[in-house]
């Protein structure tokens, strides 16, 4: 079995709220609601944002990260129709 390149840590609730308020006071001190992701993740992760279209019919999800972790493609329709879908689903499965 091929070793994974990154392995998640089980954390507790409190821990990842925890986690998600230092997330949020480096990254989007202002707090204003919503939280403006897209822009995060492009302008301060370095991250592309590709759109594809049909990936949710075709693959079955709503988006991914690239292996070499400097893209996440994500379904079109999603992002441009189904905002909250887009924000808070985000790569989990449909």
């Amino acid at each position: 079995m091929a070793k994974r390149p990154h392995e998640v840590p089980s954390r507790s609730y409190q821990d990842l709220r925890t986690v998600a308020a230092n997330f949020l006071t480096e990254y989007h001190p202002v707090g204003s609601i919503p939280v403006p992701i897209e822009e995060i993740v492009e302008f301060k992760f370095h991250l592309d944002i590709i759109p594809i279209e049909g990936m949710l019919y075709g693959q079955d999800v709503y988006a991914f990260v690239s292996r070499d972790m400097t893209s996440i493609s994500v379904d079109s329709y999603i992002q441009e129709n189904v905002p909250s879908s887009y924000r808070l689903k985000g790569c989990t499965k449909r």
